[in-house]
């Protein structure tokens, strides 16, 4: 489910929004810091930079510091390319496809050559904050039967001998089955928007909102506008599919 949909699926997120401006938790904005201290704001954050980062989408406990966009593999009987976009908020090690059998080769962040390491019996880059570009190179004499694929790595689009692969195949275990069909025929693109409101007259006033995907078809990622009232700031969001609020207000949703 987190890198394709087959047949009708339903999605319920539970976003909690508060109308008055309140900082997330977590968040340090300029002037939430006494001058005085204003210059210990480095050495306090070191080694904490993951705390600032965003909840996790499955445990609002926990942070997310990884929030990847898309991942593109091109393959043949000889190789492969693939790329990978990914939003990072502190830095990271990001996992990348392959493995020690298969192992990811020139493999570049937005155009410069980066060490591919071994971390936990995966290949892995080190990124810095910011939005980037990864891509790589695979060798092999024949197409393998499966390439790892963390999932991490978000939405998944694959092509095998220049053909598009509608429907990829990805098991619980992360492997991609190349030589595998998914038997799941054609299912059409059809995305259904429900969404409830409840208000609750506080001090600040809150409004709970659900929202109901049904959806069908490929992997995709859906923007939705309006989730968010006006003025309103966003507390708290639940989804058992990957989802964020980008910095417009925007819904995405894997």
């Amino acid at each position: 489910m987190r890198h394709h949909l087959v047949g009708w699926t339903t999605l319920l997120i539970m976003l909690a929004l508060a109308a008055m401006a309140s900082p997330a938790a977590g968040e340090v904005r300029d002037g939430d810091i006494p001058p005085a201290l204003e210059a210990w704001r480095g050495w306090v954050l070191y080694g904490q930079e993951e705390a600032l980062c965003p909840p996790r989408f499955d445990n609002g406990s926990l942070t997310r510091c990884q929030w990847p966009e898309s991942l593109q593999l091109d393959l043949s009987q000889d190789g492969g390319l693939f790329e990978h976009r990914s939003l990072v908020l502190s830095r990271s090690w990001v996992p990348l496809p392959g493995s020690r059998e298969v192992w990811p080769v020139s493999v570049t962040v937005d155009g410069h050559s980066v060490a591919v390491i071994e971390r936990n019996a995966k290949p892995m880059v080190a990124l810095q904050p910011g939005d980037h570009r990864v891509s790589g190179r695979f060798f092999w004499k024949q197409l393998p039967e499966t390439l790892d694929v963390p999932p991490e790595l978000g939405l998944l689009s694959l092509t095998i001998g220049g053909v598009a692969v509608t429907d990829p195949v990805l098991d619980e275990q992360g492997r991609l089955w190349l030589q595998k069909s998914a038997g799941a025929g054609n299912v059409p693109e059809q995305l259904t928007v429900k969404v409830f409101r409840l208000l609750r007259d506080t001090i600040p006033m809150q409004v709970r909102t659900l929202v109901r995907l049904e959806v069908s078809g490929g992997s995709r990622e859906v923007a939705l506008e309006g989730i968010l009232l006006p003025t309103a700031v966003p507390m708290n969001l639940s989804s058992r599919l990957p989802a964020r609020l980008d910095p417009s207000g925007r819904l995405l949703v894997q």
